[in-house]
């Protein structure tokens, strides 16, 4: 018996395993798809799915409050902004600053009110280690794009707040969520698109990919908000909003967390990336080829690079 053909077999009875298929479905994914994201991150698939310890080699790097932020060994690999942001952190621990966040700025050009969005010293952690991304990432990411758009002159393009639109939010003051969701509505009423990067208090989610009910509660207040504003505001308006599944889209991979990523690319190819030029196309048919590590490298220098600029040192 070759070594190659006792693989197979081996592979073959993990498909079949019972505990294997088990473990797997209680995080969402298939065998198969867990003996793949197990290859990416060089672990055995028993070790992945938690039957049985990982060598102490493959235990996952975590964050540690004043510890690192990316591995010693990736540091000299990271793009410009990347560093950046790892240096401005390094220095920050040196001096003991003793603060866990720092505060991104918004204010009535950007959202229509002044408030700050708080931005834990663990999300730069996710963010340099493509990890999944809180909102406050996210609605750092509209925040920037805000400002691209007002440079470009791109004047259909609106957004609603992740930060202050959100499950966590909507579950515990609906009424400040139907108060901000109208007046979005409403100082945006001319926009072409209104992009809403929906959050539902873990992670940022594809909402037409899933259960209904698991965004039933935000469904039922954007058409209360919806009639409120066709009611008050002059203009042809449908009665009711409709949600229409998107096809074609990029979506994560079942038992991936980068969902946020995904935000993230879709709103570039909705502002950045709009114009159908051929570097663009060519640019979104490349990026279905690549592996998660480089598709997202963009996205991560982009945040890394306003979080410096606009965030830690603004003008």
């Amino acid at each position: 018996m070759t070594l190659s053909f006792r693989a197979d077999m081996d592979k073959d009875f993990e498909l079949m395993d019972p505990a294997i298929i088990a473990a797997a479905a209680a995080q969402g994914m298939t065998v198969t798809g867990a003996i793949e994201r197990a290859t990416e991150f060089g672990m055995t698939l028993r070790a992945l799915l938690g039957l049985e310890d990982a060598p102490l080699s493959e235990v996952a790097f975590t964050y540690v409050p004043n510890g690192p932020l990316v591995e010693p060994a990736q540091e000299a690999s990271l793009p410009t902004q990347m560093r950046n942001l790892l240096r401005w952190y390094k220095d920050f621990i040196k001096n003991k600053a003793g603060k866990e966040y720092i505060y991104a700025e918004v204010r009535e050009e950007h959202h229509f009110k002044l408030y700050s969005v708080q931005v834990h010293m663990s999300e730069l952690f996710q963010l340099l280690n493509l990890r999944e991304l809180d909102k406050s990432i996210l609605s750092c990411y509209v925040l920037m794009k805000l400002g691209e758009c007002k440079k470009r002159n791109i004047h259909d393009v609106g957004f609603i707040d992740p930060h202050i639109v959100n499950g966590y939010v909507l579950e515990r003051y609906p009424q400040d969520v139907e108060r901000d969701l109208y007046k979005f509505l409403k100082e945006q009423q001319l926009k072409s698109q209104i992009l809403f990067p929906y959050h539902f208090g873990v992670l940022i989610m594809d909402s037409l990919n899933m259960d209904s009910k698991l965004w039933v509660g935000i469904r039922l207040m954007l058409q209360k908000v919806w009639k409120r504003f066709k009611d008050k505001i002059t203009g042809e308006f449908k009665d009711e909003l409709e949600f229409k599944r998107l096809v074609n889209v990029d979506t994560q991979p079942p038992g991936t967390n980068l969902c946020g990523y995904y935000v993230c690319e879709f709103i570039r190819r909705h502002t950045s990336e709009r114009r159908p030029t051929n570097i663009n196309l060519r640019r979104n048919d490349l990026r279905k080829k690549l592996s998660p590590e480089t598709r997202f490298r963009p996205i991560q220098e982009e945040l890394a690079g306003f979080l410096v600029r606009k965030v830690l040192h603004p003008k």
